[in-house]
């Protein structure tokens, strides 16, 4: 069996102040209908979804989101591995 596709759920302390900060970076973001504070995020084929935590603690979560601007690959010459970026 192969996937196609991955959902993270980022942990959030102000679900109103996230979906609003992933609006202004170009984000399509709706509110989860159910009873827990929690909307989906989607741009350019990427999709998340955001839970708020009342109790978070950043300097005990770990959760981390980096996006790449420059794709980059490797192509084997003569026996070596060269890496090259794709702007």
């Amino acid at each position: 069996m192969m996937f196609d596709r991955l959902s993270p759920v980022f942990p959030v302390r102000d679900i109103d102040l996230a979906v609003e900060h992933y609006r202004k970076l170009g984000f399509t973001v709706r509110m989860y209908e159910g009873p827990d504070p929690n909307a989906f995020a989607e741009r350019d084929g990427i999709e998340f979804h955001l839970a708020q935590v009342d109790n978070l603690e950043p300097s005990r979560n770990m959760t981390a989101v980096t996006s790449m601007l420059m794709t980059s690959t490797l192509s084997m010459k003569s026996g070596t591995a060269q890496e090259s970026t794709d702007d």
